[in-house]
């Protein structure tokens, strides 16, 4: 797949997230594109419990994740953009995978809940290609 900035490509978004995915104008702050979900990605992990500590009193357990590879993410095609989180675009990106796209930045309302996004984190490696 070419660099996506020096396509002319007018490119779908494939929301590959479980919610509805909606892009804001950052100039306006007007909704231009709602994008609904098509399926889930996801990043493979596999819990490892270390113990149990007290918090406030009550017994927690604790642990970690060991985190693998990704699943549900949909082989590359000419002028698709997966929309995923940025757990799993982290993922795919180590994969060298450029059509996969995270939040950059958020759009919030007043009691701080995010409502959408204004851009698109891509894969790092592209700013070594301009």
């Amino acid at each position: 797949m070419e660099n996506v900035f020096e396509s002319a490509t007018d490119f779908q978004v494939v929301n590959l997230t479980p919610h509805p995915m909606n892009l804001y104008d950052p100039n306006t702050d007007e909704l231009v594109l709602t994008v609904n979900s098509s399926g889930a990605a996801r990043v493979s992990q596999q819990m490892e419990m270390l113990g149990q500590f007290s918090v406030a009193g009550h017994c927690v357990d604790g642990g970690y994740n060991h985190f693998g590879g990704v699943v549900g993410l949909p082989d590359p095609q000419d002028g698709v953009l997966y929309f995923v989180s940025a757990l799993v675009a982290t993922r795919a990106w180590e994969l060298g995978r450029i059509d996969v796209v995270s939040p950059l930045e958020y759009r919030r309302d007043s009691s701080g809940m995010i409502t959408g996004l204004y851009s698109f984190q891509f894969n790092p490696s592209l700013a070594a290609e301009q």
